[in-house]
């Protein structure tokens, strides 16, 4: 992801030009064949990260597609909720 899309300084960028990771989060969360790009995984305050991080929330992609569902799903946790139904 470009620094211009996300330029604060608390925003790490990686790039993967092996797609090990793409390929992992498909593979082990998706259980896909298809690269896992411009998804998203969100979590809990509760979630842990054992075989695969969980339990999730949401989860979507494309990004851009889904924004809406992001949003409502992600909302619950900024105000203290552990819910999004809450």
């Amino acid at each position: 992801m470009s620094q211009r899309v996300l330029p604060d300084r608390r925003v790490l960028h990686y790039w993967d030009g092996a797609a090990a990771t793409s390929d992992w989060f498909a593979r082990k969360v998706d259980h896909s064949l298809a690269p896992a790009w411009d998804v998203y995984y969100l979590c809990g305050p509760t979630a842990t990260w054992g075989d695969v991080p969980g339990p999730l929330i949401s989860s979507a992609g494309t990004v851009i597609g889904h924004t809406s569902e992001l949003k409502d799903s992600i909302m619950p946790l900024l105000r203290g909720s552990s819910s999004p139904t809450e």
